[in-house]
């Protein structure tokens, strides 16, 4: 996704002037902000429930548009890009509801990273060329 973005600059440019870039931006900003008052109220071990339920409420508050963008700016992405944006390496394709992958252009032991809506995978192509996907944890 990250390469498709570089190389599509002005496509980028057309689909964020269709969206709300100063309401996206404050849904960000209340988001980071939520969050890190409740990793502060946590990592100070303060005892007061009734606000730290108001805190993860604010967070929702700005966490369920943000949901609401990273959809539509895929949706948009889909539309600009075509149906399908190419998977790293061109081994394959994904789309909003699923991807594919051709185990012909894959190399044997070659790691390559799937970004699938909010998932990534490490996808190999094993000495007996079977297929081998893993999901990326970050921690």
């Amino acid at each position: 996704m990250i390469s498709l973005i570089l190389n599509n600059k002005k496509n980028l440019t057309d689909i964020l002037n269709k969206i709300d870039i100063a309401t996206l931006q404050k849904y960000v900003a209340g988001s980071l902000l939520a969050f890190n008052c409740i990793s502060n109220y946590i990592k100070n071990n303060y005892d007061d429930k009734q606000k730290l339920f108001q805190l993860i409420k604010l967070l929702e508050y700005h966490l369920e548009p943000l949901k609401t963008f990273i959809s539509s700016i895929e949706i948009l992405m889909e539309e600009s890009f075509g149906s399908y944006i190419p998977i790293e390496g061109n081994i394959g394709i994904v789309n909003s509801s699923s991807f594919q992958i051709d185990l012909n252009k894959m190399k044997i032991g070659q790691k390559y990273l799937l970004n699938y809506k909010t998932t990534q995978f490490l996808v190999k192509k094993t000495e007996n060329s079977d297929l081998s996907i893993s999901e990326v944890i970050k921690k």
